[in-house]
C-alpha cells in the first residue's frame, strides 16, 4: 500500500506545530520538565484526536464506497467479501498512518529540548529544525504533486513562521502577567 500522502502531511504538520509552539510558548514560564510534560501531553492528544479522526472520516468513505458497489453488483454488502476486508485495512492503515505522523514530526521540536535543555542553542534548534522539516515536507509535497518545490516548501515553512510567531507573544505576554 502506497504510503497516504494526506496524512503523512497533515500528521507531521500538526505533530511539528504542536510541539513548536508549545516549547517556544513555554520558554521562561516554566521548567524544562513541565516543557516536555505539556508537549508530551499535547502531541500525545492531538495523535489520538487525529487518529480518531482519521478513522471516523475513513470509515464513512469506506462505507459509502461499499454500499456503492453492493448496489451496482446487487448484493446486500461487501463487507464480508475480499473487497471488504481491504476496505477495513485500509483504514486501520490510515488511522495509524495519521497517528505515527503526528508523533514523528513533534520529534523535531522536541528532541533538541529534551537532549540539549533549555538554552538558546537549543531553542534556536528548535526553530531552525521545524522550518526545515515543514520546508521540505512542503517540497515533498510540490514533488509528488508536481507544483513548484520551492514554493510549495516555503509556503508550508511559513505556517511554521507563523505559529512560532504567535507562540512567542504568547509567551511574552504570559511571562509579563
Amino acid at each position: 500500500m502506497q504510503l497516504n500522502l494526506r496524512y503523512l502531511t497533515l500528521g507531521t504538520t500538526d505533530g511539528t506545530l504542536i510541539a513548536l509552539g508549545i516549547v517556544t510558548a513555554t520558554r521562561g514560564l516554566a521548567s524544562l520538565h513541565l516543557t516536555l510534560a505539556a508537549a508530551v501531553a499535547g502531541v500525545l492528544s492531538s495523535a489520538l484526536s487525529n487518529a480518531f479522526g482519521a478513522y471516523i472520516a475513513e470509515s464513512v468513505i469506506a462505507d459509502q464506497e461499499l454500499t456503492e458497489y453492493a448496489r451496482h453488483l446487487m448484493v446486500p454488502s461487501l463487507s464480508a467479501t475480499r473487497i471488504g476486508r481491504a476496505s477495513q485495512s485500509r483504514t486501520y492503515a490510515y488511522t495509524a498512518t495519521m497517528a505515527l505522523f503526528v508523533l514523528v514530526g513533534a520529534m523535531v521540536p522536541l528532541l533538541p529540548i529534551a537532549l540539549l535543555g533549555s538554552g538558546i542553542f537549543a531553542r534556536a534548534l528548535v526553530v531552525v529544525a521545524s522550518l526545515v522539516t515543514l520546508f521540505c515536507l512542503g517540497a515533498y509535497a510540490g514533488v509528488r504533486i508536481k507544483k513548484n518545490v520551492f514554493t510549495m516548501g516555503l509556503r508550508t515553512s511559513l505556517v511554521g513562521m507563523i505559529v512560532w510567531g504567535l507562540a512567542w507573544a504568547i509567551g511574552e505576554v504570559l511571562a509579563g502577567a
